[in-house]
């Protein structure tokens, strides 16, 4: 349940942050269309005044505008701009001359020279210089009708220069008729279009101009922020989930610890008991002078002392990995015997029927470390007891070849589940079984056996299916 609820909270945060940055950026989007679209309507004006002069040059006129400015004799604290708009034939001087006067409150200097060849929107006199542009358009259209080609080919250079060439189509309107047009082969109005209106002369004349991929434009000005937001929103969200991968690891190795503090304390006590109560009848009960129950108490007392050395053994093995200097004695061991001394231990210890199935050649010796190779055959062996339902069958085998030999352990247990297989060789970790709750253990053999393999330098392989069995492979090197 816990788990679950960590996973909700950890989902819920991720959905916020990504709801939060998705409307950071759609408010980021939303202000650099407005100020793209600020910048295309100056080049289209810019774009606009070269048309212009490139009508007015081949009709030998000149264009020009003027703004002086003068104190109102009426009201000594305001200030006048008179403007005038001139086209001029180059031959005979010839001057038609458009004048009009405004207030000006902010305007400081005078004397000031507005030339019509620059970009309206470097001049601080915005609406003066819109009606120089408008009464330009009204003494030149009167004469040459605009060049719609030519000026497509200025805006499409003007636009390519600031990086925000588009495929894009024009129509010229004028006293609400469509007066001329010019479409690119690739451009049509769209859902992804966007549409510009640039009116000029009287007011009734205007260009509509369609940008057929305008959002592509504002989202390639947005490549940069786009891909590092989410790359900030993915590096959240693996840190988040590696917290809370690392944290739901500690909280189930904590786990683990109790179990195995719970378990191993109640492992230790049995042998310890059971030896002390059989040297106390020794000792107290005159069973020492009886040679038949001398005997059988000694070897209870053994055996259980074998069972404390196993369970010591197996809880040194946690820092075994760090044991560079671990000393091992390594000897020639004969495999079979071996295995027939564990299997009729197991027999004596085993609280349910056990049938083993034993092929292994008799006179096959292996070098290695008697005392570790033992307890790894008993680790082993023990489980696929445990984890048998009513009644174990399990099956020692051998193989070889040129260079290693292969110890087989079966049984037709309970099985391991595929999803659980990648962890039984975790230090404290138990496979978890509904049907089985009597099974004593404390996650260690199985790290221990996976220790050990790696110091005899030999390697382990386990196959398990649910209901069916496992089968554990030892592998080691053949030593001549």
């Amino acid at each position: 349940m816990k788990d679950y609820k960590s996973r909700y909270i950890v989902l819920i945060v991720l959905v916020i942050l990504l709801v939060y940055q998705g409307y950071w950026l759609y408010s980021l989007y939303n202000k650099r269309k407005h100020e793209i679209k600020d910048e295309i309507y100056g080049v289209i004006e810019c774009s606009d005044y070269q048309e212009m002069e490139k009508r007015a040059s081949l009709l030998g006129h000149s264009l020009g505008a003027s703004v002086t400015l003068d104190v109102s004799p009426n009201n000594k604290n305001e200030k006048l701009a008179s403007f005038k708009t001139y086209i001029r034939h180059l031959h005979d001087s010839k001057i038609v001359t458009i004048e009009k006067v405004y207030k000006c409150e902010t305007v400081r200097n005078t004397g000031v020279s507005v030339n019509s060849k620059k970009d309206s929107l470097d001049n601080p006199y915005k609406i003066i210089a819109e009606d120089t542009r408008n009464q330009l358009h009204v003494a030149l259209d009167s004469v040459k009708m605009n060049d719609l080609r030519y000026f497509y080919t200025l805006l499409r250079k003007n636009l390519k220069k600031v990086h925000l060439d588009c495929p894009l189509c024009i129509f010229y309107y004028s006293d609400g008729r469509l007066r001329a047009k010019y479409i690119e082969g690739g451009c049509q109005a769209k859902s992804l279009s966007e549409t510009f209106i640039y009116g000029f002369g009287d007011h009734k004349a205007y260009y509509t101009i369609v940008l057929s991929c305008f959002p592509i434009l504002v989202l390639r000005d947005m490549t940069g922020i786009i891909i590092c937001s989410l790359l900030l929103w993915g590096l959240i969200a693996f840190s988040l989930w590696y917290l809370r991968k690392n944290i739901h690891s500690l909280h189930a190795l904590d786990e683990m610890k109790t179990d195995f503090t719970n378990n191993v304390s109640h492992e230790l006590k049995t042998p310890i008991a059971v030896a002390y109560a059989a040297n106390d009848a020794l000792l107290n009960y005159g069973i020492a002078k009886d040679p038949d129950k001398l005997k059988k108490y000694l070897t209870i007392s053994l055996t259980e002392l074998k069972q404390l050395e196993k369970l010591v053994e197996e809880i040194l093995s946690m820092s075994m990995e760090k044991r560079v200097n671990m000393q091992l004695s390594y000897v020639y061991v004969n495999i079979h015997n071996t295995v027939m001394n564990i299997v009729e231990m197991e027999k004596m210890k085993a609280k349910k029927p056990v049938s083993f199935t034993i092929n292994v050649d008799a006179e096959e010796m292996l070098w290695t470390d008697q005392k570790h190779f033992s307890h790894i055959l008993e680790n082993i062996i023990d489980n696929a007891i445990k984890y048998s339902a009513d009644k174990a069958e399990v099956s020692i085998s051998l193989k070889r070849d040129e260079n290693f030999i292969v110890i087989a352990i079966s049984d037709k247990g309970i099985g391991i589940e595929r999803k659980n297989l990648h962890s039984i060789f975790d230090k404290f970790y138990r496979v978890p079984h509904e049907n089985l709750h009597d099974v004593k253990g404390y996650g260690l053999g199985l790290y221990y056996v996976k220790c050990m393999m790696q110091k005899l330098d030999g390697t382990i392989d386990i196959e398990s299916e649910p209901n069916v069995g496992t089968t554990v492979k030892l592998i080691f090197e053949r030593h001549e």
